[in-house]
């Protein structure tokens, strides 16, 4: 698998586009990264991360590796199928 994508969401800092991350609304980069979340964690990560950034907590590194985590256990199931698939293609 290509973890470019996961990289790049890793690596990627605040920049002059981004607004504070704990701001009573969120930027569309931070709304993006927490829709992200919504999709890959579990219900109470997504809350627990909620409650940060309500509370003016929110750390972009922290929200960032948990991303990571959470999406990668989220594809392992795909990738095993799809590496049986691609192996059954070649048997």
């Amino acid at each position: 698998m290509n973890f470019g994508n996961l990289r790049k969401i890793f690596i990627d800092k605040p920049n002059k586009d981004h607004r504070d991350p704990n701001a009573a609304q969120k930027s569309p980069a931070l709304d993006n990264l927490f829709t992200i979340l919504k999709t890959v964690a579990s219900h109470e990560t997504y809350l627990d991360f909620e409650k940060l950034h309500g509370a003016g907590k929110l750390q972009y590194s922290e929200l960032k590796e948990q991303l990571i985590e959470d999406t990668l256990k989220f594809l392992a199931p795909i990738q095993k199928s799809y590496k049986s698939l691609r192996a059954d293609d070649e048997g």
